[in-house]
C-alpha cells in the first residue's frame, strides 16, 4: 500500500490532501482529505446567502461552519462590505451587497479560467 500526504497553501489557509493505493491495480482507492482555505469558506457564504438562507442559524449550517467561524466571518465580511445587516425587530438577516455578488462572479470566473469544477456552484447565483 502507498500512502501519500500533501499540505498545500491556497490563499492563506491550507488543504490537506491524502492519497491511499491498494497493491492491487484492481482495488485500487483514492481518499482525499481536505479542508477549506478562509476564501473557499466565505465563497460557501456568500453562495448560500445568496441562495435564499438570511438568518444567522442557516447560514452556518448550510456553509457547514461552528457558530464562532460564523460570528468572525460574518464580522469580517460586514467590514469589507460584502454583506449588510438589516434588524427586523430582535433579529438580524444578511444580505449580499453589489460589491459581495461582484466578487463572487470573479470568483466564478477565476474558477472557470482554472478548471475547476466547483465552478458551476456560484454559476446560478448571477
Amino acid at each position: 500500500m502507498v500512502t501519500t500526504l500533501a499540505n498545500l497553501s491556497l490563499y492563506g489557509g491550507t488543504r490537506e490532501t491524502a492519497e491511499v493505493q491498494s497493491s492491487s491495480p484492481m482495488q485500487e482507492k483514492h481518499k482525499v482529505l481536505s479542508r477549506r482555505s478562509q476564501l473557499e469558506i466565505r465563497m460557501d457564504m456568500l453562495r448560500v446567502i445568496k441562495a435564499g438562507a438570511e438568518k444567522p442559524t442557516q447560514i452556518m449550517y448550510k456553509a457547514n461552519l461552528s457558530w464562532v467561524a460564523l460570528q468572525t466571518h460574518l464580522t469580517q465580511m460586514i467590514e469589507r462590505g460584502l454583506l449588510k445587516w438589516v434588524t427586523e425587530g430582535t433579529r438580524k438577516r444578511y444580505e449580499l451587497t453589489l460589491k459581495g455578488s461582484s466578487v463572487m462572479y470573479a470568483y466564478q470566473k477565476v474558477l472557470e479560467e482554472v478548471g475547476e469544477e466547483d465552478a458551476t456552484e456560484y454559476s446560478g447565483a448571477f
